[in-house]
């Protein structure tokens, strides 16, 4: 076959095909995954997908077979919105998204981008990932229909799951390293403790939340006014949240963490408000996430302000500390 020319790209968002479509796209997909990236890279070229080069073999895959099932679609699979023109919506700002994935009762979406199960399947998507794609949009309905990267890496980088990381004995890494006057405030304080800060000001929380580089901040029943900069790694709820919303936000921020650990970072997740949550499994998780790992670690500081249900926090809590006295108890 005689080299095409570089074509405008095709993006062909997968769940709006009827089902003999889809059929053909999975069998083009599998005809192409038994190939390897040489020969890919070359029929690539022949079919005129651009830069082929530049793509690992995943996404040339994805790129050659929605070229490759284009021309078995309508004239007016455009109109419709089954394909995107890359050429046209690249350039209107609106056409990629950049933010955290969450499955709520099975509606699974980017903030108020909807994403199809295909596409999280395929990505295979967590909770808490930070992901980077590209949309489609149709009557006002935004759609995930490629993710590119989470957390900056390739969406076919191998990565471990929370519940199965080794756990590492206490202090066996070192304490972490905070940013003064917060160093004063936990001396020695060790990768994976989970904190106790009776009393915490808000103020307090959000700067410890600044004084670390993967700190995740989760502020319950504040003010409405309160407002943080950084969405990716600040969680508000507002005191007038309905239950279902704060539970949802609360556990985002806990799955956040758990990401960013997976990959081997040492986060403290800030919590500020812990008791606001209402709901006992939820408050107990985020808390009892505190642990280190061989790699990566997740070390919780929460304001308990009230000892309930016989001391259950302080059973697990590694120390304790409060606003108007610094003194750490160790357990």
């Amino acid at each position: 076959m005689a080299r095409r020319k570089n074509l405008p790209q095709k993006v062909v968002d997968y769940h709006k095909l009827d089902e003999k479509q889809m059929a053909l796209y999975d069998q083009i997909s599998a005809e192409l995954e038994k190939k390897n990236i040489v020969a890919l890279r070359l029929e690539a070229v022949e079919i005129g997908v651009e830069s082929p080069t530049t793509l690992n073999k995943k996404a040339l895959i994805k790129r050659m077979a929605d070229r490759m099932i284009s021309s078995y679609l309508p004239s007016d699979s455009e109109e419709k919105g089954i394909i995107v023109s890359a050429d046209k919506s690249f350039g209107q700002g609106n056409d990629r998204i950049n933010g955290l994935f969450q499955n709520v009762n099975g509606q699974l979406r980017i903030g108020k981008c909807n994403v199809p199960p295909v596409v999280a399947k395929r990505s295979a998507l967590r909770d808490g990932d930070l992901v980077e794609g590209i949309v489609s949009s149709a009557d006002g309905v935004e759609t995930l229909v490629i993710a590119n990267s989470i957390d900056g890496e390739s969406t076919e980088q191998a990565r471990p799951f929370f519940d199965e990381l080794p756990l590492a004995k206490r202090g066996e890494f070192g304490s972490m390293i905070l940013g003064t006057p917060i160093d004063k405030r936990f001396e020695r304080l060790e990768f994976g403790e989970r904190v106790i800060f009776g009393d915490m000001k808000l103020s307090t929380a959000c700067e410890m939340v600044r004084s670390y580089t993967n700190a995740i901040g989760l502020y319950v029943g504040v003010s409405p006014e309160f407002v943080c900069k950084d969405s990716f790694s600040s969680f508000v709820i507002p005191f007038d949240s309905p239950k279902g919303e704060m539970i949802s936000i609360a556990r985002l921020a806990l799955e956040r963490a758990k990401r960013l650990c997976e990959r081997g970072k040492e986060v403290m997740l800030v919590v500020y408000g812990l008791e606001f949550i209402g709901d006992r499994d939820v408050q107990h998780a985020i808390f009892g996430a505190g642990r280190s790992f061989d790699k990566g670690s997740i070390t919780v500081i929460a304001d308990v302000r009230k000892e309930a249900e016989n001391g259950a926090y302080q059973r697990v809590a590694t120390r304790v500390a409060n606003e108007f006295d610094a003194d750490e108890i160790k357990f």
